[in-house]
């Protein structure tokens, strides 16, 4: 693949668009593998971090950054019996399962890097604020950012799983995703 719309792409750099969970079939290791919001994405990690370790150079790198659900909130204030958003995180999640990509997978990552060889492994957990509730300007700002994404991309997160998996109606997810707003 050839990334277009770079203006300037290094001689050393290249982008490559596959499917991970398929055999891979690269002639040349690599020096660094990254992969971003892959939750749900894969039937089973450590398979993945097992084939980003065979396919990495010596000394190698391999980041993956993700998502982890539940979400839940500093001061506890997310009650899940009563709170949309709770009640939308165990809806994804419970479904994600039924298909065999399971949501919320990320507290096991570190171990199944570690089991697939890695040596020198950080984790690094994140505040990750989703609308401008912080007081600290850096996580204000991320918050209203992500509250822009998480916005726009509410339904289109909710729908499939939902109405296809746990047997909601369009109307009812929709009123969710309302809830959840």
């Amino acid at each position: 693949m050839r990334c277009s719309r770079l203006s300037c792409v290094p001689p050393n750099c290249t982008f490559e668009i596959d499917d991970l969970e398929k055999e891979w079939t690269w002639k040349s290791p690599f020096d660094f593998v990254f992969c971003r919001a892959m939750t749900g994405s894969f039937s089973d990690p450590r398979e993945i971090a097992k084939k980003a370790y065979n396919g990495l150079s010596p000394g190698g790198w391999y980041e993956i950054q993700d998502i982890q659900l539940p979400v839940f909130c500093d001061d506890d204030t997310l009650d899940p019996k009563t709170s949309p958003i709770m009640k939308w995180q165990q809806g994804l999640i419970e479904a994600s399962k039924k298909i065999g990509r399971p949501l919320g997978d990320c507290d096991n990552y570190k171990a199944a890097i570690e089991q697939a060889g890695f040596q020198n492994t950080t984790e690094t957990i994140f505040r990750w604020p989703t609308n401008s509730w912080p007081k600290d300007k850096k996580l204000k700002e991320l918050g209203r950012w992500n509250l822009v994404n998480f916005d726009s991309g509410v339904e289109g997160v909710s729908l499939a799983l939902f109405t296809r998996f746990l047997g909601w109606s369009k109307e009812e997810v929709l009123m969710l995703c309302a809830d959840v707003r």
